[in-house]
């Protein structure tokens, strides 16, 4: 390995010379001939870090984009993503690593749906772009690897120590999204981390908590599902100062969903909470105590803000650059009515699309382009072209039709159906039992609710987070039934 790791040094040094290749690009090349096998190794040696490492590098995905000179525009997530599908399926060719068995329906209607997209691409002419070449950054972001993510869940999180794993990893990125949420909040620009944050026109909701994501609901409604993995882990066996540190993280997450200023995300999160009286009995009584101490403060607050406030025709850039303050934003995210009259817009022409092409829709990525003469006026209603859909399914509606929805509908409804199933058959007791599996339906509720009032296509982060832990549950019901089998 390291004779063949020096002789391509060398003729890579030699082929430099000859072609007068700049020293910093020879020098990132040298760096990637180095770092690609040490990362071969990592991964290999423990797919589920990789899975991990995954995570963290789409986490900060905008951070420092690394171009490798005579290689295609491959970001670093996408490397590792490609490495683990590799790594992964020469396990299974040479019988080193067993597929978990049945609940194959939901990876048939993913394969499905993908297929479904990419022909509707071709034929519609979306998947090239003139000057961009491939143009399937949605598609990957949306569904292909999300999906990915599902299938490696379900067959590399195998058993409790890894998932107890995810869940105190994905709480210390909890505690680092609410830490910069809360500095975003109070302008430390010092403290907050990457500094691209703190650029007021990267990214959208800037003056809010937006994190790395540069998208405020994208922030709160990571937040809401990683609530509920920090939520249970308080319930396991740990060290007082380690349980200390989770209560910490939690009330750093419901601040900074406070702090995103969206109303989706505040009203995804307060549902998903009554999952915790419902499931978890032993704690109605502290629920409802906490509940109607939130609810007086929220009164007591609400009736001090003037909820008349005029708000300008563009009250989103006015509350968003420092020109109010905290209390005037407050109001200006509950009185601000444009967000509601631009669904309005956007429900009439996506209507108007249904109704001319309702089995197959325009195409994937076709809604920008084509919806504009969709769109007409509505009595009462101020007229405004969107040229991105507010919410997920109706984007899909327009785009793929009713195959498009059909198969993502039976693709989430079959995973909360195993969810069900799940639940009925796990124990009570035990970190991989009952709890586990509403822990997955408080998740569940933050992210549909979610996907109703945001566009989460283009956000790899939440759509993975998701279906890592639709995965986790489904390949926990395969296992057990496998194991009942045997017994």
């Amino acid at each position: 390995m390291k004779v063949i790791l020096l002789i391509t040094i060398v003729l890579l040094s030699i082929w430099a010379a000859y072609n007068f290749i700049h020293p910093t690009l020879l020098l990132t090349l040298y760096a990637f001939i180095v770092i690609a096998p040490l990362l071969v190794i990592f991964i290999k040696k423990n797919l589920f870090n990789g899975l991990l490492l995954w995570f963290v590098l789409v986490l900060f995905k905008e951070f420092g984009r690394i171009r490798i000179p005579l290689l295609p525009d491959f970001p670093p997530e996408r490397i590792v993503w490609l490495l683990l599908f590799l790594l992964f399926f020469t396990e299974v060719a040479f019988k080193q690593r067993r597929l978990v068995q049945g609940g194959l329906k939901i990876e048939i209607a993913m394969v499905l749906l993908c297929v479904y997209i990419l022909f509707s691409m071709i034929v519609t002419g979306t998947i090239y772009k003139e000057g961009h070449g491939l143009f399937i950054s949605t598609f990957l972001s949306s569904y292909a690897i999300p999906f990915s993510i599902f299938f490696f869940a379900k067959n590399i999180v195998d058993d409790e120590h890894k998932i107890k794993k995810i869940f105190v990893f994905f709480t210390i990125i909890s505690f680092y999204l609410g830490l910069t949420g809360i500095f975003e909040h109070f302008e430390l620009k010092s403290l907050v981390f990457p500094k691209y944050i703190m650029i007021p026109y990267a990214g959208v909701h800037f003056g809010r908590a937006r994190g790395p994501f540069l998208n405020a609901s994208v922030n709160g409604t990571v937040l809401g599902i990683i609530f509920f993995m920090t939520f249970y882990l308080l319930f396991q066996r740990y060290k007082k100062w380690v349980k200390f540190l989770f209560v910490t993280s939690i009330i750093l997450m419901v601040l900074t969903i406070f702090f995103t200023l969206t109303r989706a995300c505040w009203l995804s999160f307060l549902i998903s909470l009554f999952i915790i009286p419902v499931f978890f009995p032993q704690l109605r009584k502290i629920f409802i105590a906490v509940f109607v101490i939130m609810m007086v403060v929220f009164i007591s607050v609400s009736t001090q803000l003037d909820f008349n406030l005029q708000l300008t025709t563009n009250p989103e850039r006015e509350y968003l650059f420092g020109k109010h303050t905290f209390p005037e934003k407050i109001t200006g995210r509950f009185s601000a009515v444009n967000p509601i009259y631009a669904r309005i817009n956007l429900y009439g022409a996506v209507w108007q699309m249904f109704l001319e092409k309702p089995i197959f829709g325009f195409g994937f990525n076709t809604f920008g382009e084509v919806s504009p003469k969709y769109f007409h006026t509505i009595k009462g209603i101020p007229y405004e072209i969107v040229n991105v859909p507010h919410d997920t399914w109706s984007g899909i509606l327009a785009e793929l039709g009713l195959v498009g929805l059909g198969l993502i509908f039976f693709i989430i409804f079959y995973i909360l159906l195993v969810s069900i199933r799940s639940y009925r058959c796990l124990p009570r007791e035990g970190f991989s039992g009952k709890g586990l599996v509403a822990v997955f339906w408080g998740a569940t509720v933050v992210y549909l609710i979610n996907i109703e009032f945001i566009q989460m296509r283009f956000f790899l982060f939440v759509n993975s987070l998701f279906f890592l832990m639709s995965g986790i549950i489904v390949g926990l019901y395969q296992r057990h039934l496998l194991s009942s089998d045997k017994t």
